[in-house]
């Protein structure tokens, strides 16, 4: 199972977006939004993207799901916090102290 980070959590470690101005692509709230963003991620992570318990799938799910930003698959942000979400669960993340 994906970890669920607090809603207003970013990954810890990691700098938020917090401060930048950003305005949420409205676009990505549609009914298919999950379906958009995993098309863009497969782009950057391939098929690994839908292979359960991966890092590329659970930093795509942490995008979906978890990230507060709701990013749309339209958005310039989206791949680069799916890429830091990717080294973060790609390095054991979760098992971090802090």
């Amino acid at each position: 199972p994906v970890p669920h980070l607090p809603h207003g959590a970013g990954l810890p470690g990691l700098p938020s977006m917090s401060g930048r101005s950003h305005t949420p692509d409205p676009a990505g709230y549609a009914a298919n939004r999950r379906e958009d963003l995993v098309e863009r991620l497969k782009v950057v992570s391939g098929p690994l993207v839908n292979v359960t318990g991966t890092a590329q799938s659970r930093a795509a799910e942490w995008i979906i799901e978890g990230d507060d930003f709701k990013l749309g698959a339209k958005s310039p942000f989206l791949v680069q916090r799916y890429v830091l979400a990717l080294i973060y669960y790609s390095m054991g993340g979760e098992g971090w102290g802090i």
